[in-house]
């Protein structure tokens, strides 16, 4: 195992060539802090056991789709990949693992794209996979396996940002997220998504086996503590297409829009939402102040309102096929193991 890679830190960084990681295990003596590059590419083909943090144009690859960063989450303690400020950037073909903290963080980017990536970490929250608070930026063909957060989108810069085929092989969430001092966020589309003021954002074709949350929209975040202003308003969103299974449907229902009655959630779009019970009968809808068309929403005037529907029959077409390689829960004391990167990442049944 070589140390030392490579270290680069403080003044521009513009190499001639790529820079190359060959195949094999590199372990590194020092931190990577690659900053102020224009036009160039990080060609990872090996494997690397600590962190680099990217803050430039950039494309990061393995020509082999065998190259890997292996953070050994288990005993050390960093993130895994940064993006800062990067404009006109493309990531792909590389496995993230085993990260002590988040996987990727794209903060303030733009006009980027993600794909071909598989990440792998422990069971337990604050572990995300992927946060991003960026414009313009096209994440597909990702395979997260966490407990916690599989994606993040915060408000704030989330224009024009799209999501395909993804595939998160263990229970966990996809909450596009607005804080309370910079909550827009406008013209998102998650579509093809398998998993275990907010408006003009569509979710296309969600498959769930067994997540703790189905479709979940809480404006009240109870979780947090009240912040200034009268709170987020979610408005012109479109579910569509959301098929699979629930662990228990009474206990947390796979439909939830809450919102507040003074900051109503209007333009609401809810179809062919097929969600069963793994256990029990029946499953509930629960709609409070929030308007539009489908499930339990309200498609009268806007005024305060709450609802709750009891679905006693399964729904057409729930039973939708497994990805064939779900996982069980990954360990948090010991090292999860580098997967090969899978070439599908949403079943065909859609």
């Amino acid at each position: 195992m070589g140390l030392g890679i490579f270290s680069i830190s403080g003044t521009p960084f513009i190499p001639a060539l790529p820079v190359y990681v060959p195949p094999g295990d590199h372990g590194m003596s020092t931190w990577a802090d690659l900053s102020g590059g224009n036009a160039w590419a990080l060609q990872l083909d090996g494997i690397i056991y600590l962190i680099i943090y990217l803050g430039f144009d950039y494309e990061m690859c393995s020509t082999t789709s065998k190259g890997a960063v292996q953070a050994y989450g288990y005993k050390y303690g960093a993130r895994i990949l940064q993006l800062n400020s990067v404009k006109d950037f493309s990531t792909h073909n590389i496995d993230l693992v085993n990260t002590p903290a988040l996987h990727i963080v794209l903060d303030k980017c733009s006009n980027g794209e993600l794909y071909n990536t598989t990440i792998r970490g422990g069971n337990e929250g604050g572990l995300d996979g992927i946060d991003i608070w960026c414009s313009n930026i096209h994440v597909h063909d990702v395979e997260v396996s966490n407990s916690n957060e599989c994606m993040v989108s915060s408000g704030g810069c989330a224009m024009g940002s799209r999501d395909r085929n993804r595939y998160f092989s263990l229970p966990s969430s996809v909450p596009p997220f607005s804080s309370a001092n910079n909550p827009d966020m406008s013209s998102i589309i998650y579509c093809n998504i398998y998993t275990a003021t907010s408006n003009q954002i569509y979710f296309s074709n969600f498959i769930g086996h067994s997540n703790a949350e189905t479709l979940d929209l809480n404006a009240f975040w109870p979780s947090e503590k009240v912040q200034a202003g009268s709170g987020v308003r979610y408005f012109n969103l479109t579910f569509n297409k959301w098929k699979g299974v629930c662990p228990n449907g009474t206990k947390r229902a796979p439909m939830n829009v809450i919102c507040p009655a003074n900051v109503p959630c209007t333009g609401i779009t809810i179809s062919d939402f097929a969600v069963w019970t793994r256990s029990g009968r029946s499953v509930l809808w629960k709609c409070k102040n929030a308007f539009g068309s489908g499930g339990c929403l309200d498609s009268g005037a806007v005024e305060t309102n709450s609802a709750i529907s009891t679905i006693n029959a399964a729904p057409f077409g729930y039973n939708i096929p497994k990805m064939p390689s779900d996982l069980t829960d990954l360990p948090l004391m010991e090292s999860i193991p580098t997967p090969p990167v899978r070439m599908t990442f949403f079943p065909a049944a859609l």
